[in-house]
């Protein structure tokens, strides 16, 4: 297969009048507390480690062409409509024309990415960045022109090395992935796992070299899950005039139970930080102090045998993937406004007929459940139990897995973007078994 029959005439453009429209009845974006420090460090050019590098310097760049959030939106609405274009067209390559529109169709309508997409958040760039290495790694399993493939392996590194540099913890969702697209490449088994691993090892380097070249005030963010399970275990096992099991070193004098328990959120860290009398340290405002981290690791150890950090840890995670109809997980879903940092301008909302309604089409999917990620699981692994697994579906279901379940231990919110890239995975996963049904013989097999 030749480099010019990669892309086979097919509706694949609906997935970017679905992303237009959706971006045009949500427009300027919705921007939490996250969204408006990329903003601002877009703004300024400096830029901190709360999450990734690559969205504010994405948005910085895009400054130069529009100000306030059009040019972000427009490239983020861009690279996910060849994402999820580019990705369709070759895992339904060989289906019928119907079957083809109803995938271009329903690709971009899972209820999630709807949810969370009108967002600028780094989970939103992270979903075309994988999209993009995913497309490339099943280009890469039936194209064979050598200068092809070239080409499709430097998109697939690229992408992964954007992966990393938008999240963290980004590194987990790629080793499938780059499985799949080697498969052609490197046929031994044992090859293509040092290959991997080589490529793992390569885009971490990298992504800390650019990170350590860029980023001017690197921030202690793994601090934050740690410091809310030792306020949920505090509440849990000492009385109210008790000494909290936080580090005097990050708290103000005399911080007691009773005031960790004032500010207590069940499914969110934020409370901690703002809501006691006394003061704790927030590790996303300012670095901590080698002592202060010290003190805090000590700290969170000791209460690893407790079963209130196991029961606080299993309450996140049963949140993270639930249906979020409770009203205090309705804000970890989702964040329909704009909030303004420091000298962040105030966006312009317009006024749109269509805005209301789309409001209205938000709180009724919410309302049936359609929100809960273990859904687009669920149906993801159903139709791998009644359709043979193809090495696609099996390369997208273990990366959405491989990238989930370390929020179990490590998320200090339920946040339903976190989830973004599962949840899509999975849905296309889903689709693919229903309007597939067979076994793709150029993705008959991941190893």
């Amino acid at each position: 297969m030749t480099a010019a029959s990669m892309f086979r005439p097919a509706p694949w453009f609906l997935p970017a009048l679905a992303i237009a429209a959706l971006f045009w009845v949500t427009h300027p974006g919705y921007l939490s507390f996250d969204s408006a420090v990329a903003f601002w460090s877009a703004r300024q050019d400096r830029y901190v480690d709360i999450s990734g590098v690559l969205l504010p310097k994405l948005w910085h760049w895009m400054l130069g062409f529009s100000e306030g959030t059009t040019g972000i939106r427009v490239l983020l609405g861009t690279l996910l409509s060849v994402g999820f274009g580019w990705l369709g067209s070759e895992l339904w390559r060989t289906a019928s024309a119907s079957r083809r529109w109803v995938a271009a169709l329903v690709l971009p309508l899972c209820p999630v990415f709807l949810i969370v997409a009108p967002h600028i958040w780094s989970d939103v760039l992270l979903l075309a960045c994988l999209l993009w290495a995913s497309a490339s790694a099943a280009s890469l399993n039936r194209v064979v022109g050598p200068k092809a493939r070239a080409a499709l392996v430097a998109i697939l590194l690229l992408s992964c090395l954007a992966a990393t540099l938008t999240r963290h913890n980004a590194l987990l969702a790629l080793p499938p992935i780059l499985w799949w697209g080697l498969m052609p490449l490197v046929r031994s088994g044992f090859w293509r796992t040092a290959a991997c691993g080589f490529v793992l090892a390569l885009l971490a380097l990298t992504a800390g070299t650019i990170r350590d070249h860029t980023v001017t005030t690197r921030l202690d963010t793994w601090a934050v899950t740690f410091l809310y399970d030792l306020q949920a275990v505090s509440i849990a096992t000492r009385t109210d005039d008790s000494p909290s099991l936080i580090p005097p070193q990050l708290t103000g004098p005399g911080l007691k139970v009773a005031e960790l328990r004032a500010a207590w959120h069940p499914y969110s860290a934020t409370r901690l930080f703002s809501g006691t009398q006394s003061g704790v340290s927030d590790p996303t405002v300012a670095p901590l102090t080698p002592e202060q981290s010290s003190a805090l690791r000590s700290a969170w150890i000791l209460i690893l045998d407790e079963p209130a950090y196991w029961q606080q840890r299993w309450r996140l995670t049963e949140a993270l993937w639930g249906t979020y109809r409770e009203p205090m997980l309705r804000g970890q879903a989702e964040h329909p406004g704009q909030s303004v940092m420091a000298d962040n301008p105030v966006l312009e909302v317009p006024q749109r007929a269509a805005a209301p309604i789309w409001r209205t089409v938000v709180d009724k999917l919410f309302r049936v459940g359609a929100a809960a990620p273990v859904l687009y699981v669920g149906l993801a692994i159903l139709s791998m139990l009644v359709w043979r697994p193809s090495g696609a579906r099996m390369a997208l279901m273990a990366s959405a897995f491989l990238y989930a379940a370390p929020y179990a231990w490590i998320a200090p919110s339920a946040e339903l973007r976190y989830l973004l890239w599962p949840c899509v995975a999975a849905w296309i996963v889903f689709w693919l078994g229903v309007l597939t049904r067979r076994v793709d013989p150029a993705n008959a097999d991941v190893g």
